[in-house]
């Protein structure tokens, strides 16, 4: 018998990217109403009175995964929007599918000033692992950056730890008003892709209660501003597998989903060794205990690695499920239990 040697370079990973999930323009789009509350002003990102001002690197409080990338850090514009992992810098070009800071989340991309007395951006972490929330604010913004009176419009982005969901929350302010058709080109509402271009940004066409969105054509010309208590949100999709290791393991091994019970969602390791006929496909599926299919969470080829697979059990009921992987050399059956 041939006797393989497998050589196993270890590597310190800082962030690790999912290069099989789909990009943000997969992500789920809705539109909802609540109850706009402006946070504590402390906290304080980007002073009152300032036109393009830029936070310094700022820690979210927990992991959030967005467009298959784990982050921890964000800088705050004043110009309507955060960036994930990085410093801003000041850019007026609020075009989502070209503009340079990347990736972005804007609930109100343009060229606004802060309020000059009770003005700026704000942030706050409530909440107890693993259920956080990451709050920043725009507080009595200046909309358009010349306009000669405080308190347009706040607003809010909320970034949710573990379902890694995104909402944006508005609150016209007692001096809101409407851009004019000949003053400025009006803001961009959505969220971008480390990369530009289509299919990397998801923008939004209107902002009615329920508006139109696009990955292919950006509206940068929005002079309403959404309703006080609007919401929108944008919600990862429900399933999606990650490479978290390129270390190549010595077995395949499907491992016991993590958490079990859980609600509403679950991570499956899988360890996929090398293979003398390259890579090979893999079916993992979860079934009732009918043995009725629920959902197909990977049918595609992998390469040799660490993987984990997250499903979302919030459509389905409480009770016994089973996972199985089928693949050209190897079959596993494991049971999980949704507990709602």
């Amino acid at each position: 018998m041939k006797k393989i040697i497998y050589i196993v370079t270890i590597l310190t990973l800082i962030c690790f990217v999912n290069k099989s999930e789909a990009s943000v323009s997969s992500y789920v789009f809705s539109a909802t109403t609540g109850t706009y509350v402006s946070i504590p002003s402390a906290g304080l990102l980007v002073n009152p009175g300032t036109e393009g001002a830029n936070s310094t690197i700022t820690n979210i409080g927990f992991t959030f995964k967005y467009d298959g990338i784990n982050y921890t850090t964000f800088g705050a514009s004043g110009l309507g929007f955060v960036k994930l992992g990085a410093v801003t810098t000041t850019e007026f070009n609020n075009n989502l599918s070209t503009c340079t800071n990347r990736p972005i989340i804007a609930p109100f991309f343009d060229d606004m000033r802060t309020g000059f007395t009770t003005g700026g951006v704000f942030y706050n972490v409530t909440g107890v692992a693993p259920n956080r929330i990451m709050t920043a604010e725009w507080k009595h913004m200046r909309w358009w950056w010349s306009w000669d009176r405080d308190s347009c419009i706040s607003f809010q982005v909320r970034l949710y730890e573990t379902t890694n969901k995104i909402e944006f929350a508005y609150n016209r302010g007692v001096n809101y008003h409407n851009l004019s058709t000949g003053g400025s080109i009006g803001c961009s509402i959505g969220i971008t892709s480390v990369a530009s271009g289509t299919n990397n940004f998801i923008s939004l066409l209107n902002t009615s209660a329920s508006p139109a969105f696009s990955s292919s054509t950006v509206n940068d010309t929005i002079s309403i501003a959404p309703a006080t208590n609007q919401i929108y949100r944008f919600t990862p999709p429900p399933t999606g597998i990650n490479q978290i290791s390129s270390i190549v393991p010595g077995n395949f091994m499907m491992h016991q989903n993590y958490p079990n019970p859980f609600n509403p969602s679950t991570k499956i390791k899988l360890d996929i060794p090398n293979s003398l006929t390259g890579s090979q496909s893999y079916n993992l599926t979860v079934y009732d205990v009918s043995g009725k299919e629920v959902s197909a969470l990977i049918n595609q080829k992998l390469n040799p690695g660490l993987y984990e697979v997250v499903f979302d059990a919030s459509n389905i009921n409480s009770g016994v499920y089973f996972y199985k992987i089928v693949s050209e050399s190897f079959t596993e059956t494991k049971r999980m239990l949704v507990i709602k």
